[in-house]
C-alpha cells in the first residue's frame, strides 16, 4: 500500500513538476536573498511564500480540477480517502514543514526567540487552512482556476483589509494581529476549520458524481 501511495505521489510530481517545485524555489530564493542581504527574507516569506503553496494544492487535485479530465475523474472508481485525505495531508504537512524552516531561517535575530517561536507555531494552522481551502474549493467546483482564484482573493482580501469580516479566520493573524488580539487567539479555531475542510474535501471527492456546480465540458 505504501509503495502504491508513493508511486501516485511520484506521478503527481512528474506530471505537475512546476506547480510542485514552485514553493521550494521561492523558499530557497527567500533564504538566499536574506542571507546575502539583498532584501528582507522574512517579509518575502510572509507576503509571497505564505500563499505560494496554493499551486501544489492545485496540483494534488489536478484530476478533479482539470477541464480535460473532469468526466474521466467523475466516472472512475477512485478512493476518496487517498485523494481526499492522504495526499492532501501529506503534501500540506510537507510544505508546511519546509515553510516553517525557511521562515525561521529568515527571521531577523532582533525579533527575539519568543516572537520567533510564536510566528513558527501560529503560522502553521494558517498555512494548512490556505492549503485545504484550495483543495476543497477545487473539489467543490471541479475547476482548478476557480479554486485557486477564490483562495487567493480570500488571502489578499484579509491581507489588505487587516482581516475585516474574516473573524477568527484572518490568515495573517500570526504576523500582523488584529487590534486588541493576541497572535495565539485564532489558532484552535483555524485548526478546527482545517479539520472541517478536510472532511468536506473527502465528501466532495467521494460524491463527486452527484453534484455539478459548473457545466461539465
Amino acid at each position: 500500500m505504501v509503495k502504491r501511495e508513493l508511486s501516485m505521489l511520484f506521478f503527481i510530481f512528474r506530471t505537475q513538476t512546476i506547480l510542485i517545485c514552485l514553493p521550494f524555489l521561492v523558499y530557497t530564493f527567500a533564504c538566499l536573498g536574506n542571507y546575502y542581504g539583498y532584501f528582507n527574507g522574512l517579509e518575502f516569506m510572509v507576503f509571497v511564500g505564505f500563499w505560494i503553496h496554493v499551486f501544489p494544492a492545485v496540483a494534488v487535485t489536478y484530476q478533479i480540477g482539470s477541464l480535460r479530465q473532469q468526466e474521466l475523474f467523475i466516472s472512475l472508481p477512485l478512493s476518496s480517502v487517498r485523494y481526499g485525505l492522504i495526499y492532501p495531508c501529506f503534501l500540506s504537512v510537507l510544505y508546511g514543514s519546509f515553510y516553517e524552516t525557511a521562515l525561521l531561517i529568515c527571521i531577523n535575530s532582533n525579533n527575539g526567540f519568543a516572537k520567533t517561536a510564536d510566528m513558527a507555531v501560529n503560522s502553521f494552522p494558517s498555512f494548512l487552512l490556505v492549503f485545504f481551502l484550495t483543495v476543497t474549493l477545487v473539489s467543490l467546483f471541479k475547476n482548478s482556476a476557480i479554486g485557486l482564484c477564490l483562495t487567493l482573493f480570500y488571502v489578499f482580501f484579509g491581507l489588505f483589509t487587516g482581516g475585516a469580516g474574516q473573524g477568527p479566520f484572518y490568515l495573517m493573524q500570526w504576523y500582523r494581529p488584529k487590534i486588541n488580539t493576541d497572535v495565539n487567539d485564532f489558532v484552535i479555531v483555524q485548526y478546527a476549520a482545517v479539520i472541517v475542510l478536510c472532511v468536506l474535501h473527502i465528501l466532495f471527492v467521494k460524491y463527486r458524481h452527484r453534484f455539478y456546480l459548473l457545466k461539465i465540458t
